[in-house]
């Protein structure tokens, strides 16, 4: 299973991440928060074209859209070879496990400057932008 994301945020994390026992206030140190560590590993564009391909020609390959935007979603059809629909939904990685990884999370980030506040990319604006991706692991 391969999930697909134009983005990453700290929402996507666990929520056992953020739920251990809270000092009482007033006594906490450093070593009582919560931690996580993400591994931000960088994929080159034919090994993900790859990855997604073999995926999608699988029997029981799944791959999951997280591309939530229209241009992006079909740019990246185009660039990786498989239908990509574009789609808005949350989003939850779980942690990595050292003998079985029951599913990949790739972001593909579209390498422009913040945008304008309600600016919406054309399909030719993202196919002119590098986009640069990404596995991301939630380690234990």
């Amino acid at each position: 299973m391969i999930f697909l994301l134009n983005s990453f945020s700290v929402k996507m994390l666990p929520p056992e991440v953020f739920s251990d026992l809270k000092p009482a206030i007033g006594e906490e140190s450093w070593t009582d928060f919560p931690e996580v560590s993400i591994l931000f590993k960088k994929l080159p564009e034919r090994w993900v074209r790859a990855l997604v391909r073999e995926e999608s020609a699988s029997t029981h390959g799944v791959i999951i859209s997280a591309i939530g935007h229209e241009a992006t979603a079909k740019v990246l059809s185009e660039r990786l070879g498989v239908e990509i629909p574009a789609e808005r939904r949350d989003v939850h990685l779980r942690r990595a496990k050292l003998d079985t990884f029951p599913a990949t999370f790739i972001v593909c980030q579209v390498e422009l400057p913040r945008l304008a506040e309600g600016q919406v990319l054309t399909e030719q604006e993202v196919k002119a932008a590098p986009i640069t991706f990404y596995e991301v692991l939630v380690l234990d």
